[in-house]
C-alpha cells in the first residue's frame, strides 16, 4: 500500500521598504513560489511537494516540488515511476500493489490511467457524481444493501455499496502529452453516504441529496477481495500519512525554507526524506 499526497508551504507577503537610497525592492520568493490555490493554510504565494510513501513502513520513495500547485500530473507520473522501480528491487509484482490518492491529485484520466498502465491498483476519491443519476446505478441504488463502514468511531457514520463497472472517458481537453486522447477505462466504483443532521452537517468533498451526503471512490480492486465498505476504510485510512507530515515537520524540520532556489529547497527535502528513511 502506497500512500500519494501533494501538500503546499505557503508564504505571506509583507510590505516591503521603499526609499530613495534604497535599491528596487525584489521579493526572493519569486524563484521559489508562485500563486495558487492553498487550501486551508494562508498564504499569496506557494510551492507544492508531491510525495509518497509505503503506508506500512513510513519509507518516502519519491518527491517533487514545483511553483504553486505544482504540475500533478508530471508529479503522479513520477511518484509511480517510484513505486514500479521499488517492485523491481524488492522483487514485488504491480499486481500485488495498490496506491491511495485523493481525488483531486488521483481522481483524473492521466492518474488512473498511469497506475493502470503501470499494472498498479488504485484507490482514489471520485468527483464524477453524474454516475448517481445513470439509469443503470439508479435501478442498482433503489435495491442496493448497504453496509457500515469500520471507522475511527471518531467522525460520522458512513455506509457503502457497490454502483457498479463504468466506463470512464477523459474530457476532450483532457490529452496525454503526445496530445493523443486518452482510451476510455473501465473502473469499479463505489458510493458511500452519510446522514446530514443538524449536528453533522456535510463539509468537504461530497453531494448532498436527500439527507445525505454520497461520496464516490474508483478502483480496479476486485470486489471479492475488497468489498465495498473495507474499501472505503482502506481509502480513508491515507490519512495517517497526514500525521507522518507533521512527524516529519517535528523530526527534521522540513517545513521551513531551507533555499529561495526551488532546485536547493528539493535538494534538502530529498536529505531530508534520506535521513527519514535511514533511521527507520
Amino acid at each position: 500500500m502506497f500512500d500519494y499526497d501533494p501538500t503546499v508551504t505557503t508564504l505571506r507577503h509583507r510590505a516591503l521598504p521603499t526609499g530613495d537610497d534604497l535599491p528596487d525592492a525584489q521579493r526572493r520568493s519569486e524563484t521559489l513560489a508562485a500563486k495558487g490555490y492553498p487550501g486551508r493554510k494562508r498564504g499569496d504565494v506557494q510551492f507544492s511537494r508531491g510525495t509518497v510513501q509505503h503506508a506500512g513502513s513510513g519509507l518516502w520513495l519519491e518527491a517533487s516540488l514545483g511553483p504553486g500547485n505544482g504540475e500533478h500530473r508530471r508529479d503522479y507520473e513520477r511518484a509511480i515511476q517510484g513505486v514500479t522501480a521499488w517492485c523491481k528491487r524488492t522483487g514485488n509484482t504491480a499486481a500485488t500493489i495498490a496506491v491511495r490518492t485523493d481525488g483531486g491529485a488521483g481522481g483524473g484520466m492521466p492518474a488512473m490511467m498511469a497506475c493502470h498502465e503501470a499494472g498498479l491498483h488504485f484507490v482514489t476519491r471520485l468527483a464524477r457524481y453524474d454516475l448517481l443519476d445513470n439509469e443503470t446505478a439508479q435501478r442498482h441504488l433503489a435495491g442496493a444493501t448497504w453496509f457500515d463502514v469500520e471507522d475511527s468511531l471518531s467522525g460520522p457514520k458512513r455506509e457503502a455499496t457497490e454502483l457498479g463497472t463504468f466506463e470512464l472517458h477523459a474530457s476532450k481537453k483532457c490529452l496525454r502529452e503526445t496530445g493523443e486522447p486518452y482510451p476510455s477505462l473501465d473502473v469499479r466504483v463505489i458510493v458511500s453516504r452519510t446522514p446530514i443532521t443538524e449536528n453533522a452537517k456535510k463539509r468537504g468533498a461530497g453531494l448532498e441529496r436527500d439527507g445525505m451526503c454520497y461520496e464516490l471512490f474508483a478502483t480496479r480492486l476486485p470486489a471479492d477481495a475488497w468489498p465495498a465498505p473495507e474499501t472505503v476504510t482502506f481509502y480513508y485510512g491515507r490519512v495517517g500519512q497526514e500525521n507522518r507530515f507533521g512527524q516529519e515537520d517535528r523530526s527534521f524540520g522540513l517545513d521551513r525554507i531551507f533555499s529561495y532556489s526551488l532546485p536547493g529547497q528539493h535538494l534538502a527535502t530529498l536529505v531530508g526524506l534520506f535521513t527519514w528513511n535511514l533511521s527507520i
